[in-house]
Parts: C-alpha cells; sequence; structure tokens
C-alpha cells in the first residue's frame, strides 16, 4: 500500500526528470487517478477535486500574470536598465553584488507576501542585471527556501502549527526559535550550491568570504526575528543582510542611487497594505468560499484579491502610465500564461488526489505516507520527519499546507511514542521550508516569470542541495 501511495509521485519524479515536465506530469496525473479509483473512487470527491484543482490553478496563474505585467511594464519604462547603473556601487564585486540582492529581497519578499512572489520577482531583476537565467532562479528557490518557514507574516508557524493545533504561546515561540537554527543549519548546504553554481555560470568567484559574512548576518536575523517576534523574523534577516552588505562596503550609502528600488519598494509597501486586518477582512468578504463542495469533505476558496496578484497589478498599473499599446504588451503574455495553465493544472490534480482522497474508513495516499514512516521505529522518525514535511510541501506547494496536513500526524507520532512534539513540529516546519526548492508549483513560476523553457534543468540542480539539507536537519534532529 505504501508503494501504490507513493507511485503517482514516483512516475512524477522520473518521468519528468527523463523525458521533460509536460509529460511527467501528464503521465503522473494519470497514474494519480488510476491510484484514486483503486483508493477510493468515489466519483463525487473526484468532481470536487477537479473544481478545486481548477481554482487553485487559476489563482496561481493570477500571481504569474501580475509578475509578467509587471516585470514587462519596468522593461517598458527602462526602470532595469536604470537599476543596474543605480546599484553597481553597491559593491564593486560583481559577485558580491548577486549575492546582496538574493538575500535581501527574497526573504523581504518572502517575508511581506509567500505565494512564490520571491520566485517571480527577483530571478528577472537579476537577469536583467546581466546574470544567468538558470543561475538566477535556482539561487532564488534555493535562497527562498532557508526564510519560507516564516513566510508571509509567519503564517507556515502560526496559521499552519499554532492555530489548528491550538498551541500555547510558549510551545509557538519555541518551535519558531528552533526552526530558524535548523533552517539556518541547513541553509549552509543551499548555500555552498548557490555558490558552486555561480562559479560554474560566471566562470569567476573570488569573494566567498564575503559571502559568508552575509551569510552569517542573514541567519543572525532570523533567529534574532525568531526570538522576539517570528511573525517578521524573514524581514529582519534581509534587513541585517543589508547592513552586512554595508558594512563591506561603507561608501555605498552615499553612491547607490536608491531611487531605482522604487518599484519594488512600492510592491512592498502594497503588499504590507494587503495585510492590515482591517483591508484584509474588507477583500475576504470579495472572496468566494464553499464548504463541502457537492457534498465531500473538499473546501474550496478563490481569493485573487487576497494574493500578490492584487498589488502587482497596482504597482505594474501605476508603471504603466504613459506606455503607447498597453493592450498589445498585455495580450503578449497571454500565450505564456496558457501555457503554464496547461502544466500547473495536472501538477496540481496530482497533488488534490493525494490530499483528498481519504474517506471514512480510509485516510489519504498523503496521511498514509506520513503514518507508514512511524513504523520505521523512533529513531528513524526523527529522520524522516524533515522529509515529511518536505514531502507536503512538494505535494501541496506550501509550507503551510503542510504543516496543516502532516502537523497533525507528527502529533500523533509524538504521543503514539516517547518523541518530543515540538521537536517534531520543528522538523516538520524546517523540511517543508526546504521542500519549496523542488515544488513544482515554484518551479512552473518561477521559470515562466523568467522566461526558462527548462524546467527540468532547475529541477535536478535544486534537488539534491534540498535533500541534502533535509538529511542533515534530520541528523541533527
Amino acid at each position: 500500500m505504501l508503494l501504490l501511495a507513493l507511485l503517482p509521485l514516483l512516475i512524477l519524479i522520473i518521468v519528468s526528470l527523463w523525458r521533460g515536465f509536460q509529460l511527467g506530469v501528464t503521465v503522473g496525473m494519470f497514474t494519480s487517478l488510476l491510484v484514486y479509483s483503486y483508493w477510493s473512487g468515489d466519483a463525487v470527491t473526484l468532481g470536487a477535486i477537479g473544481m478545486h484543482s481548477l481554482l487553485l490553478t487559476l489563482s496561481i496563474v493570477l500571481i504569474i500574470l501580475g509578475a509578467l505585467l509587471l516585470n514587462s511594464t519596468l522593461q517598458k519604462k527602462g526602470v532595469f536598465h536604470s537599476l543596474e547603473q543605480g546599484i553597481e556601487h553597491i559593491h564593486p564585486s560583481r559577485d558580491l553584488r548577486f549575492f546582496i540582492l538574493v538575500m535581501i529581497l527574497t526573504p523581504l519578499l518572502e517575508g511581506v507576501a509567500g505565494f512564490g512572489t520571491p520566485g517571480t520577482i527577483v530571478p528577472v531583476l537579476l537577469i536583467a542585471l546581466g546574470y544567468g537565467p538558470v543561475l538566477s532562479v535556482v539561487s532564488v528557490l534555493l535562497m527562498d527556501s532557508i526564510a519560507v518557514g516564516f513566510g508571509a507574516l509567519g503564517t507556515p508557524i502560526i496559521a499552519g502549527l499554532q492555530i489548528p493545533l491550538e498551541l500555547s504561546a510558549g510551545t509557538t515561540a519555541s518551535i519558531a526559535l528552533h526552526t530558524a537554527v535548523l533552517m539556518s543549519l541547513g541553509g549552509v548546504i543551499t548555500l555552498g550550491s548557490m555558490m558552486w553554481l555561480y562559479k560554474k555560470s560566471e566562470h569567476t568567484f573570488s569573494h566567498w568570504r564575503g559571502v559568508i559574512w552575509l551569510y552569517a548576518a542573514f541567519c543572525t536575523g532570523v533567529l534574532l526575528g525568531a526570538w522576539l517576534l517570528p511573525e517578521v523574523a524573514a524581514i529582519v534577516a534581509s534587513m541585517t543582510v543589508l547592513c552586512g552588505a554595508l558594512a563591506l562596503h561603507p561608501s555605498s550609502i552615499k553612491k547607490v542611487n536608491w531611487r531605482t528600488l522604487n518599484p519594488f519598494i512600492f510592491l512592498v509597501i502594497a503588499l504590507l497594505i494587503q495585510k492590515v486586518p482591517s483591508i484584509s477582512e474588507l477583500l475576504e468578504t470579495l472572496s468566494f468560499n464553499h464548504d463541502s463542495l457537492f457534498g465531500s469533505h473538499v473546501n474550496i476558496s478563490f481569493a485573487p484579491l487576497l494574493s500578490p496578484f492584487f498589488p502587482l497589478v497596482i504597482v505594474s498599473g501605476f508603471y504603466l502610465q504613459g506606455i503607447p499599446q498597453k493592450k498589445v504588451l498585455i495580450s503578449s503574455l497571454m500565450p505564456k500564461v496558457s501555457k503554464v495553465f496547461w502544466v500547473l493544472l495536472p501538477t496540481i490534480i496530482i497533488a488534490q488526489v493525494l490530499l483528498f482522497s481519504g474517506t471514512a474508513q480510509h485516510v489519504s495516499q498523503a496521511e498514509y505516507i506520513a503514518q507508514s514512516a512511524l513504523l520505521f521505529g523512533e529513531e528513524w522518525y526523527v529522520l524522516l520527519a524533515p522529509f515529511i514535511g518536505m514531502l507536503g510541501t512538494f505535494i501541496a506547494g506550501s509550507t503551510t499546507v503542510s504543516n496543516l496536513i502532516f502537523g497533525p500526524a507528527q502529533v500523533a507520532a509524538a504521543q503514539a511514542s516517547s518523541l518530543d512534539m515540538v521537536e517534531l513540529l520543528t522538523l516538520q516546519t524546517a523540511g517543508g521550508g526546504f521542500g519549496n526548492a523542488i515544488c513544482f508549483f515554484n518551479i512552473i513560476a518561477a521559470c515562466t516569470a523568467s522566461g526558462v523553457r527548462d524546467y527540468r534543468k532547475v529541477l535536478m540542480m535544486t534537488l539534491l542541495p534540498t535533500l541534502l539539507a533535509v538529511l542533515i536537519i534530520g541528523v541533527i534532529g
């Protein structure tokens, strides 16, 4: 049964790496439907899964459309050219400029917005500054996987664990701090991978000490933020990296034209405004929600005004002023959006079938995979716990959703053994965070926004460092 539950994922990964994403997701989808017919076979639930998958696909595609619109608009306005000239003085080393931007902008956008926003924005900026497309996408995905545990103002821990599991403030604070420690340690592997990839892509890399200094500044910030206020840990980390960068080259404070960053500053402000409780509640009333669709246990929600799509469109609209042939610019984005829709939809169907294949008599395939891990014994379960979190993110495309699904399973495992609940939930969150770098949804979105067509190459470059990082935190745990 365990092999049967894992079969759609194994097919998805193997075929994608062997023959490409499009064939991989197609074969994986048909495999998941065949397994579902044996596992559950409930046609009503399958219809609800199809509707839910369609709405999730539309939600992700809208974010990609917003990112593409902003990127195209800024290119037409010449913002990227001005930006290249404006920040060239942040450090004389091209190497360090790359890592400074990755380590500041990625956790900042993740901490403020989440939803894969860094992957659709930061690589495009790096590519415009002359860095390699694959290097830019892979580096941002890897960097984001270290910060995502505290993404969207701490949503993975607060909404993913504290609220549904009714954890105390003290327990939540302990999980947050331990998660920051584990992700900082595991992040050494991803940082090393980024440095190796940079040297391979750019054929030169001489300022490794400066990169380590920047990463130390990042770790200091995320640990400090997790200790004081987990909701802003990723944002604090981006600010400590900025301080570390200025310490490396103090004269940059006066030389850098900080106004060239205005579009991204406006975007961060718009994303923060969207999080204001009164505004968020108003936008929530304009969303579509339906519980127990078709009488099944599938609940659906569609809230485009609560996603980064809304701020992206607002900032794009501001810079669209004065650009001729706006309709032509917007219509030129549609072929890209259409293509990514047909890659994303079968991928999301696979994920939703795994999540909602449970019945009154049987748990879902995803839950069965998690429960089976405890059969290997307590010592092995600690090693496997972060892989469960990683698998959840790989399936669902979200650390928060991974925590919502597998958090209760980790608590149940602690209660059925002598294992510590805080330790398991920490491993769950940290593993879920690293899983973002190999999540198909994130890879497709980042590649589409950046114009990278070879999804498989990106997955191959993020897979090994992610597995090693998760293995290391499992061993440490």
